[in-house]
């Protein structure tokens, strides 16, 4: 999970909010060219505990027709899907 770091408060605020703003029109962007969107953050890689079930979760979304994939922050049921 991300937290705003102590030293620069402010500019880390500005700057988060710039690549959230950024990200945001990439994502739109993809979407209009018809392209599906999975973000796999790198706490993700590094959890072993979990990273079977993240793989799992990867691997059932790209069998499935869902446009969009956050993992670990949404990790989605599709087993439903």
């Amino acid at each position: 999970m991300a937290s705003t770091p102590k030293q620069n408060t402010e500019f880390w605020i500005k700057k988060f909010a710039v690549n959230l703003r950024r990200d945001g029109l990439v994502y739109y962007q993809l979407k209009v060219l018809g392209w599906r969107t999975a973000i796999i953050w790198e706490c993700a890689i590094r959890d072993k505990q979990h990273l079977a079930d993240y793989i799992e979760t990867l691997t059932l979304w790209l069998k499935s027709e869902c446009e969009y994939l956050e993992v670990p922050d949404m990790l989605y049921r599709l087993e439903q899907v």
